[in-house]
């Protein structure tokens, strides 16, 4: 485990930019500054094509509910168009959730399986793990999609319809529960979180594309939220991960779709309200 400091910087085409300084103290041992490595990554800053592009099917949240009573719910930390690292055509869309390492995932939707990788341990932000995460990603039909006719060769009306590429990022090593080419339903599990790659916590980065191509723009898409009638309890959950506000808030806008915002606590419920410490808001079917 190495201390590090990472800065991520969007800046203009030549401009010098006088980031930090490293300052070593009278006592500091030669070891101590063969140890010190100082990474850069300069990419080129790409605009999105269409930052309105939109699935217009609402996906399922991305994580498992154990049961009826299961309403752990989850930070989101980033949104759309992030001043952290959503703000380029490959992570416009993206939605990262605060996470344990090992939560269970869920495919949002029916689809294939096209891309699976588990086998990276680093974490952290050093640049370096820029280059070394796990996921998986899963290509679903996007049938309710705006379609556009078309007339074939021989005169009879075909439609079109476009698909959406969603893609679990910084997955636990070892965790994938499918393969390339596997066929899987809506809520089944496929993988637990993790924070494997350029990952400053344990998180969740969800996003979809409408490519498996490695500079596919991202697409926004929204979460259905779960129609659960609602009761409270007292002194429900207290023992929970308080990262996950698990158990400690009433659902908002129930039954509709729903675009999880940096700073708001989501679950397959949408919205969550957070409660004081002793009423606690719990949903059943």
């Amino acid at each position: 485990t190495r201390l590090c400091v990472t800065f991520i910087m969007l800046i203009p085409p030549n401009t010098i930019a006088h980031v930090c300084s490293l300052e070593l103290t009278a006592n500091i041992s030669l070891e101590d500054i063969y140890n010190i490595y100082v990474d850069s990554d300069v990419q080129d800053w790409n605009r999105h094509p269409d930052p309105n592009d939109t699935c217009s099917h609402p996906l399922s949240f991305p994580f498992e509910a154990i049961g009826d009573d299961d309403l752990r719910s989850y930070l989101c930390t980033q949104g759309v168009d992030g001043h952290l690292t959503h703000f380029f055509s490959g992570n416009l869309h993206a939605i990262d959730f605060r996470c344990d390492v090992g939560t269970p995932l869920i495919a949002v939707a029916d689809g294939v399986v096209v891309q699976v990788g588990d086998s990276n341990t680093l974490s952290g932000v050093a640049v370096r793990n820029l280059f070394e995460w796990n996921s998986i990603m899963i290509h679903i039909d996007d049938l309710s999609q705006e379609q556009s006719s078309i007339k074939s060769s021989d005169e009879n009306e075909v439609t079109e319809t476009k698909s959406i590429f969603v893609e679990y990022v910084h997955i636990q090593a070892g965790s994938a529960k499918v393969a390339v080419g596997d066929v899987v339903t809506k809520g089944q599990i496929i993988c637990n979180s993790g924070s494997v790659g350029f990952s400053p916590e344990p998180h969740l980065h969800f996003a979809a594309y409408r490519s498996c191509d490695d500079d596919a723009p991202t697409v926004q898409i929204m979460f259905q939220s779960e129609q659960l009638a609602v009761r409270c309890d007292t002194d429900y959950g207290k023992n929970s991960n308080e990262d996950n506000h698990a158990n400690k808030g009433r659902a908002m806008n129930i039954g509709k779709p729903f675009l999880p915002r940096a700073g708001n606590y989501y679950n397959s419920a949408g919205l969550i309200n957070v409660q004081n410490e002793t009423q606690v808001c719990r949903h059943a079917a």
